[in-house]
C-alpha cells in the first residue's frame, strides 16, 4: 500500500481506537482527527479488503491478535499501514489521546492586541437566513435589580458578599449530579457520567479551605484530607486576583473535571466532546439549584490546569471552576445557605 513506514517500535498499545473510515473500488479513506483532511490508501483490491476488516476491529473491544487474524497473509501491509496512520492520528493509539487534546485546549498561547480588538469590534455572528422583521414570539424584558439573576449578579465590593456554608453546597451538588442508583440529573453519552467534583470550602474556624471530594453515588461530601490557602485557589484561576474578594469572603470553589479514560473506551477521542457537553449540562443545574437557595453561581473556565490536577489528582482531567457566593437579602436566607 501507498504509505511510509515508521518504527515499529511506535506501534502502540492495543485496543485501538479510529474514526469511521469509507471504503471504496480502489482505495480506503480515513479522516485525521486533528487536522480534518481524509487520508487515502491504495493498494492491491486483497490488501484493501484485509486492511478494511481490521479497521472494523478498532473499537476498543478487540485485542492485537484480533486485528491481525482478519488480516492473513496481508499482515505485513496491514501493519504499515497501522503505523502510519498511528503517525497522522486517524487512529487513535492509546487511550490517553483525549487526555492529551484536552490538555492543548488549555493552553492559553499569544493573541496579539490587535487580534484581541479585531474580535472585540466584530459584530456578533448572526444566521443570515433569519430575516430580522419575522419575530415568532414577543421579546421578554429582563427584571431590573441585582437579586433577580443571582447567577448572573456582577460581583461589586460594594455587595458584602457572605460564605457559603457546606450544607447548602451538599444539597446543591446532590439535587446536580446525584444518583438515584440509575440515573442523574444531567444526560451523559452511554451512561458512563465520567464528571467528577472537587469541593474548596471555608473552614469557619480557620482562615483556610478544606478540599472535599463528591461521591455522587453515595450522596456524600468526603474529606481529601487536604488543606488549602486562599491564595492556593486564586493561583487556579487565571483572573484569580479579580475573584480575590469573592474567595477571601468565604466562596467556595467547585472544580469540575472528567474521567476521561472511562468514556474513551467507548468513545475514542470523541470522549472529550462528550464530557465537555456533560459539563455544561451539569454547570445549568448547579446555577439553577444555587439560584433557589438565593446563591450566586459563577462559571470560570479559565484555569491553571497544571495546578487544578495537583487538587483532583492524576486520572480527571480539569474542566472548569465555579465559584459559589452567598449575598445578603432582606428575606431570611439563613437556612437556605446552610
Amino acid at each position: 500500500m501507498q504509505l511510509s513506514n515508521v518504527a515499529r517500535s511506535s506501534m502502540p498499545q492495543y485496543p485501538m481506537l479510529m474514526w469511521p473510515h469509507a471504503r471504496f473500488a480502489n482505495e480506503i479513506v480515513v479522516t485525521d482527527w486533528v487536522s480534518g483532511t481524509d487520508i487515502a490508501l491504495t493498494g492491491t483490491l486483497s490488501e484493501l479488503d484485509a486492511l478494511n476488516e481490521a479497521l472494523w476491529r478498532c473499537d476498543g473491544n478487540h485485542v492485537w491478535a484480533d486485528i491481525q487474524a482478519v488480516s492473513g497473509a496481508h499482515w505485513t501491509a496491514v501493519l504499515d499501514a497501522f503505523q502510519a496512520l498511528v503517525e497522522r492520528h486517524a487512529v487513535v493509539d492509546r487511550h490517553d489521546r483525549a487526555e492529551s487534546l484536552l490538555a492543548q485546549l488549555h493552553g492559553r498561547g499569544n493573541v496579539s492586541r490587535k487580534l484581541l480588538e479585531e474580535i472585540v469590534n466584530e459584530s456578533r455572528w448572526r444566521d443570515r437566513r433569519v430575516d430580522p422583521g419575522m419575530v415568532s414570539s414577543p421579546g421578554v424584558g429582563l427584571r431590573s435589580g441585582p437579586l433577580m439573576r443571582p447567577h448572573s449578579t456582577p460581583f461589586r465590593d460594594s455587595f458584602g458578599w457572605q460564605q457559603v456554608k457546606l450544607p447548602a453546597i451538599h444539597q446543591i451538588l446532590i439535587n446536580a449530579y446525584g444518583s438515584d442508583e440509575t440515573w442523574k440529573p444531567v444526560p451523559s453519552a452511554g451512561r458512563m457520567w465520567p464528571l467528577t467534583i472537587h469541593v474548596a470550602v471555608r473552614d469557619e474556624n480557620a482562615d483556610e479551605y478544606e478540599l472535599m471530594w463528591f461521591d455522587d453515588e453515595n450522596h456524600g461530601l468526603l474529606c481529601a484530607k487536604r488543606r488549602l490557602k486562599t491564595e492556593d485557589l486564586i493561583a487556579v484561576l487565571v483572573q484569580g486576583t479579580d475573584m480575590r474578594m469573592l474567595l477571601e469572603a468565604g466562596s467556595a470553589m467547585l472544580l469540575i473535571s472528567a474521567h476521561l479514560a472511562r468514556s474513551a473506551r467507548k468513545y475514542g477521542n470523541r470522549a472529550v466532546a462528550y464530557a465537555l457537553i456533560e459539563a455544561g449540562a451539569l454547570l445549568q443545574q448547579v446555577s439553577l439549584y444555587a439560584a433557589q437557595l438565593r446563591i450566586s453561581c459563577r462559571p470560570l473556565g479559565g484555569i491553571r490546569n497544571n495546578l487544578a490536577r495537583e487538587l483532583v489528582g492524576d486520572e480527571p482531567e480539569p474542566l472548569m471552576a465555579i465559584l459559589l457566593s452567598g449575598y445578603p437579602s432582606t428575606e431570611s436566607t439563613s437556612d437556605a445557605r446552610g
